[in-house]
């Protein structure tokens, strides 16, 4: 535009210029000839001519910039009107994502809760599942026999209920049988050993039914204390030893330790030594001083028998008299003689002790204290192999 106007001004002063000249040319040279005249009108006729096109030219350009001014405006009217179309399209797509971004959401969380649930249904048929097959071996368990009698002698030492020990009297089989179950047992929370501190013998003799289905109609709580004077009274006891046993920190008086070793093969035990033999726990492990403790019973039924002590009353009064300070029964003294007396020629199945060899496994509970349980958090297999001990 700026061109168009600079080249009008040049024209303009061209022609005044043109102008000037031609009146000087008039006044100065007066007596040029008519042709001259008529080539300067003819001059003058073509510059009015170019003026004329030079005003056309120039209103045609300011129409035409007239015109691209409007174009401008309607472009900038439509990139507007597209900027705002552009603006709602995005709000709109914006607002399309922000409700899928919520479906996304609803359905994740969705997702998570029947996920959620199908994991706990699962649970709960996985846990139905598992009693199920707990009932099925439980009711497939063979009963004990029922013309069986069984006692449950509890150790004490020391206010501390120490072993655990079931007899079971079976006369159809002239036997009788000898189970140990280990102190750190779990049952419902606690360690079986402090059923009977804290409940009292009927609730340890529901506990043991639970684990073993043997029902416990007798009792016996013995202090460990009159072990060294029960086996000296009878005069001693033989042992047949298994194993070598050795151990440099047996408990000794005013809290020092002491070395006790027994050889293997058989060996005569005064009191003491069978206590030391009893409760030392250096050897192997405690399911192994379960095993020991049954064979010091053994030994003590055979000497009564070998010796006869049936017969001899004034030793058995002196027995009793040593014993009845420190054991608690619901066997009275002549009953215990002819439960004695009568099953005195009965097979004794001895070394029948429940460990992690056969039906439990070691664990720790919240306090982190060791523990054992059942293996498959079942007693089946304990009542069954229990059943085929005291049955056959």
């Amino acid at each position: 535009m700026k061109n168009l106007e600079e080249q009008i001004k040049n024209l303009q002063v061209i022609f005044g210029a043109v102008v000037v000249c031609l009146l000087i040319m008039t006044v100065g040279f007066s007596a040029v000839t008519k042709s001259n005249q008529s080539k300067i009108l003819h001059k003058e006729q073509q510059i009015n001519s170019l003026i004329d096109e030079v005003g056309e030219l120039k209103e045609q350009n300011e129409n035409l910039i007239k015109v691209m001014q409007n174009d401008m405006g309607n472009i900038k009217e439509y990139v507007k009107s597209m900027n705002n179309s552009n603006n709602q399209l995005a709000g709109k797509v914006n607002q399309k994502d922000d409700q899928l971004s919520e479906s996304q959401i609803t359905f994740q969380k969705t997702q998570q809760k029947l996920e959620a649930l199908i994991k706990e249904k699962e649970g709960i048929i996985n846990e139905l599942a598992d009693k199920n097959t707990k009932l099925r071996l439980e009711t497939s368990v063979q009963p004990i026999d029922e013309n069986s009698t069984s006692v449950l002698l509890i150790g004490i030492n020391q206010g501390l209920t120490d072993s655990l020990m079931v007899l079971n009297i079976n006369p159809d089989n002239k036997a009788i049988t000898t189970l140990s179950i280990p102190r750190d047992l779990s049952y419902k929370g606690r360690k079986i050993n402090e059923l009977y501190n804290a409940y009292g013998v009927q609730k340890l003799a529901d506990a043991i039914f639970s684990i073993t289905n043997i029902p416990i109609k007798h009792y016996a709580v013995v202090d460990f204390s009159i072990f060294t004077e029960v086996i000296d009274t009878i005069g001693g006891i033989d042992v047949d030893v298994p194993n070598d046993l050795y151990d440099n920190r047996y408990p000794g008086k005013n809290f020092s330790y002491k070395v006790v070793q027994f050889k293997k093969g058989l060996q005569h035990m005064s009191g003491e030594k069978a206590l030391e033999y009893a409760r030392s726990r250096k050897a192997n492990s405690d399911f192994d001083r379960s095993n020991r403790q049954q064979l010091i019973l053994k030994a003590v039924k055979d000497k009564i028998i070998a010796s006869n002590l049936i017969q001899d009353l004034p030793t058995l009064l002196k027995l009793y008299a040593t014993i009845q300070q420190k054991l608690e029964t619901d066997i009275a003294f002549y009953d215990g003689l002819s439960m004695v007396q009568k099953y005195q020629e009965f097979e004794i199945k001895a070394g029948n002790v429940l460990s992690t060899s056969n039906y439990l496994y070691s664990s720790k509970n919240k306090s982190g204290q060791y523990i054992l349980l059942p293996n498959g958090g079942s007693y089946a297999g304990i009542k069954k192999y229990v059943a085929s001990l005291i049955n056959e």
